[in-house]
């Protein structure tokens, strides 16, 4: 596994981590929830723009 696919994953991870976490938490502070998907998200485009 590249290390690209490996970034690729993570960043999935967690976005889906912060969002299972909010879902299974209803006080989950949504600034933090916000932040984390966005950082997920952000770092996932990174990775799949680069060549």
């Amino acid at each position: 596994m590249s290390l690209l696919n490996t970034l690729k994953l993570t960043s999935a991870m967690i976005t889906i981590a912060v969002v299972a976490l909010a879902l299974v938490s209803p006080a989950f502070d949504f600034g933090i929830f916000m932040s984390g998907f966005v950082l997920g998200w952000f770092l996932l485009l990174l990775m799949e723009s680069k060549p």
